[in-house]
């Protein structure tokens, strides 16, 4: 279920890329915290992470969300996790810095094939993405 306005979003940077993640669903920020690696899952899930007691899977944005990556950007770790509530889940998102938190701006569809982006906006001249949360969970696409 998709839905047409969302209130806040903490507006976070994944490389040079703007994602924003709605603030009813964020739960906490996490600098540097402990991963610990998983077998056989997918290529986005860096591993779990521990939040109040509870494993977390950890997802590396650019990966999840199919997001361009600058060829800069190679090899280059992210600085905080958001937990975050996707559907009825906990997850962890990567990302670079939590910038602020902003109001919404207008939407339009995606320019690009991700299940989990709601839709695309413009703040301060970039591209912003609103992540999804309602969408698939990222773990089982």
């Amino acid at each position: 279920m998709r839905h047409d306005v969302v209130e806040g979003i903490a507006l976070a940077r994944v490389g040079a890329q703007l994602v924003g993640v709605e603030m009813e669903r964020v739960l906490a920020v996490l600098e540097r915290p402990d991963l610990t690696p998983l077998p056989c899952v997918p290529a986005s899930c860096k591993g779990i992470t521990l939040w109040q007691g509870q494993a977390v899977p950890v997802y590396d944005l650019k990966k999840a969300l199919y997001l361009p990556a600058p060829e800069d950007d190679k090899g280059k770790e992210e600085e905080v996790i958001l937990v975050a509530r996707w559907r009825h889940a906990l997850v962890g998102l990567c990302a670079d810095e939590v910038l602020r938190v902003i109001d919404a701006p207008p939407l339009d569809p995606p320019t690009f094939d991700s299940p989990h982006v709601r839709g695309e906006g413009t703040i301060d001249g970039k591209v912003l993405y609103v992540l999804d949360l309602d969408s698939e969970y990222p773990g089982l696409a």
